[in-house]
């Protein structure tokens, strides 16, 4: 979850690219285990720019 989290917060990549890069054949997968974890979904966690100092 961590590599996801760094690419969120610190690239422009979309989603889609980010689930391909880090070994989700499917951007929804990686979207429900990303909410899973976070208890947000990828895209408001990117708006909300977390753990960005």
């Amino acid at each position: 979850m961590s590599s996801i989290i760094f690419l969120l917060s610190l690239t422009n990549k979309s989603i889609s690219e980010i689930a391909y890069e880090v070994g989700y054949a499917a951007t929804t997968t990686l979207v429900r285990a990303f909410k899973l974890a976070e208890k947000i979904t990828p895209k408001l966690f990117r708006d909300k720019n977390f753990y960005r100092k």
